[in-house]
């Protein structure tokens, strides 16, 4: 019988059952090499010792009822059939052709492919053309664990002889085929981590590194190399991993760089940082960069991040600052974290642009350069490189890195306009986490959603959001919070809680205003219009103003000339609606259709109802495409005259009539067979019904005239 597997949630509450008293990162282990087998998740924690192999990749030890019930027979293979598995068992690629060279070389004599054959008879192994693969993981473990550890030592020395071009395969096996402290592989693993990364993922450098720190003699280096395991494990979304490995380099004796960074990195993994200054003298980071500028990049990011996420730190801030300008993306990705007007110029010179983008030549620098354009309120570059860095993210499997730019491109993509691709990032973040169970990104996830539901319309729900996340007490997110109720209570017309929820974004001196305060410009200054506080509200954006000169933020200039023109006087705000609109607004379809609707409005108010209609259509239409129908609705009437028009106020009945069989794909010859007309006569009407609804082409009437109906 084939019994199916437990699903992640039975899972868990089994195992919860038999390893409440494991640490968290070996109860994870346990979840993932499971592989939902209710046996496994029962008997592994029941056979786990603290004092077994060290390391996040050594085997899992098995006892007896998993070796009978995974491992059966095993004792009864040939010699040469258990040498094969052996070698197959410490090694991860499954290469038939190398495993068996190995498999030779430890025997002593040829091992051939037919000696698998009683191993895969006896459901040990699989082998798929020219890859051996065990069927589940504890079958692996209860043929690792029936060998003696020389055995083990010396399947790995014949792996490393046989692997002579693949050096950092090689030097992996090596490193597992000594006893003791060895310095010279060492060093020879901890420079191979970078290559391994690229090639096998982030746990494959973790445990390089990891690896590479148990055969360091000195203590200062080891602590080191268990950081650098550590933050990649971050990168993977294993936090408990992360924090298991932090804890293990804490007891080592660090340098103060490397404490200061085992604070930072436990800080950004944590669900509930704490707020203030980070704890003791801060590094000169400014000195450090004359003897380590790499060290000093590293560590600059790190004060960064920690100043956007747990506060304002004046001193760090000053330490950020003070590093020799460069372009290096963690330098850019540091400023525009800390002090995005101050050095939003800087930083947007330093940002590569499509004619420049090819020299990037790894996820990092796509990432993190996709984080300063984001932070300093670029979301059209952030977005392209965001889009750039995930692909291989996802191949390297470093799902936390990976969760965090998903997140930051989709809260770009719904200010720009491009809901539906949002929503599939936002889906794909979701689903990360839920597998990785990222505590720290489980409120970002549902900040981004407070934001999309404020914007949909969908006021509720986004003020659900934001009271969930809101008792995280999380500094970063509290600005989106405000944005996010500020644009809900926009949406459903309350303007007065809309104008206080939003003011204190912009409200502040110019060099703190932050991308949401950007963001806020345009749904500030017409929540200030509707309350009739338009002379209150020019104040207010004079530190908008200031920021704009300042800093390039597309962000911020793109909403501005729409802001002014709202909050003008009727002898100005025509021309300034008409300036606003001749930006180019191909990639902001949200600003062009909030600006064509704030026009319309105004038009409407001043009774030219003709001129109005078509800005009005053109930007119900843009709502309705980006998936705001809702929101679209209320707005139109909310604050007019008379209600949005329908299709039969804007066209004539055989305008109407004809538009309508256009709308079901009839040809102009066909309509006019149907109608008794000329084909000239059809097309005449259609040539006068697309100005008036707001459209250039045929593809556009269905959907406009089904929202209009």
């Amino acid at each position: 019988m084939d019994v199916p597997v437990l699903d992640e949630a039975s899972a868990r509450r089994l195992l919860a059952r038999h390893a409440d008293a494991l640490p968290p990162a070996v109860r994870e282990r346990i979840l993932a090499e499971a592989l939902g087998n209710p046996l496994a998740l029962v008997e592994l924690p029941a056979a786990w010792s603290p004092t077994g192999p060290p390391g996040s990749w050594a085997p899992l030890p098995v006892n007896d009822v998993l070796a009978t019930a995974f491992a059966a027979g095993l004792g009864e293979l040939p010699d040469l059939t258990r040498d094969a598995l052996l070698v197959a068992a410490v090694d991860r690629a499954g290469e038939a052709s190398e495993i068996l060279a190995a498999a030779s070389l430890l025997a002593g004599r040829t091992v051939a492919v037919d000696a698998l054959d009683s191993a895969v008879a006896a459901s040990l192994l699989r082998l798929d053309r020219t890859t051996l693969r065990f069927p589940h993981p504890v079958v692996r473990f209860a043929v690792l664990a029936a060998e003696t550890p020389a055995r083990r030592q010396a399947a790995y020395a014949a792996l490393a002889q046989v692997l002579t071009d693949h050096p950092d395969r090689r030097t992996w096996h090596r490193a597992q085929s000594v006893n003791g402290p060895d310095d010279e592989i060492a060093d020879q693993l901890a420079a191979a981590h970078a290559s391994l990364l690229r090639r096998d993922g982030a746990l494959a450098a973790v445990s390089a590194l990891e690896r590479a720190a148990q055969l360091t003699t000195d203590s200062v280096t080891r602590g080191h190399r268990l950081l650098g395991a550590a933050e990649h494990a971050h990168g993977a979304g294993r936090v408990r991993l992360a924090h298991s490995l932090i804890d293990t380099a804490e007891r080592q004796e660090l340098n103060r760089a490397d404490r200061t960074k085992a604070g930072w990195l436990r800080e950004i993994s944590d669900a509930e940082p704490q707020p203030g200054p980070a704890q003791g003298q801060p590094l000169d980071l400014t000195e450090l960069s004359a003897g380590d500028p790499d060290l000093a990049l590293d560590l600059s990011l790190g004060a960064a991040l920690h100043v956007h996420r747990s506060g304002d730190d004046p001193a760090l801030r000053a330490a950020v600052e003070g590093l020799p300008t460069t372009n290096d993306p963690r330098h850019l990705a540091a400023l525009a974290l800390t002090e995005p007007v101050r050095h939003g110029r800087a930083v947007a010179d330093g940002l590569p642009w499509k004619e420049t983008v090819w020299c990037l030549t790894d996820s990092d620098g796509f990432r993190l350069h996709g984080t300063a354009a984001h932070e300093i309120g670029d979301p059209v570059r952030a977005v392209d490189l965001f889009g750039r860095a995930a692909p291989t993210l996802r191949r390297q499997g470093r799902l936390g890195l990976l969760t965090e730019a998903l997140l930051a491109e989709a809260a770009d993509l719904l200010l720009l306009g491009d809901w539906p691709r949002a929503t599939q990032l936002t889906e794909e973040a979701r689903q990360v986490v839920a597998e990785t169970r990222q505590p720290a990104m489980v409120a970002a996830l549902a900040c981004t959603d407070a934001i999309a539901a404020a914007l949909r319309g969908q006021a509720v729900r986004a003020q659900e959001l934001a009271d969930m996340v809101a008792a995280w007490q999380r500094a970063d997110l509290a600005p989106t919070l405000r944005l996010a109720r500020g644009l809900a209570r926009l949406g459903e017309g309350r303007y007065v809680e809309a104008y206080e929820e939003l003011g204190p974004l912009l409200d502040r001196p110019h060099e703190t205003l932050r991308r949401q305060g950007f963001a806020a410009v345009l749904p500030f200054a017409v929540a200030a219009d509707r309350v009739g506080k338009a002379a209150e509200a020019v104040r207010v954006l004079a530190s908008a103003e200031e920021a704009a000169r300042v800093t390039p933020a597309p962000l911020l200039h793109i909403q501005l000339p729409c802001a002014h023109a709202v909050l003008a006087h009727d002898s100005a705000a025509e021309e300034l609606y008409l300036t606003a609109l001749e930006q180019d607004l191909t990639r902001w379809p949200l600003v062009k259709a909030r600006t064509e609707h704030a026009y319309g409005q105004w038009l409407r108010r001043r009774r030219q109802a003709a001129r109005s209609r078509t800005l009005l259509l053109s930007a119900r239409a843009a709502f309705e495409r980006v998936g705001a129908s809702g929101w679209a609705g209320q707005s139109m009437t909310s604050g007019a005259g008379d209600a949005p028009p329908s299709a039969s106020d804007l066209l004539s009945p055989q305008e109407r009539q004809i538009a309508l069989l256009a709308a079901e794909g009839l040809s102009n010859r066909e309509i006019a067979e149907r109608l008794f007309l000329s084909h000239r006569t059809v097309a005449a009407h259609l040539y006068r019904a697309f100005p008036k609804l707001g459209i250039t082409s045929r593809g556009e009437l269905a959907p406009l005239l089904t929202t209009l109906e």
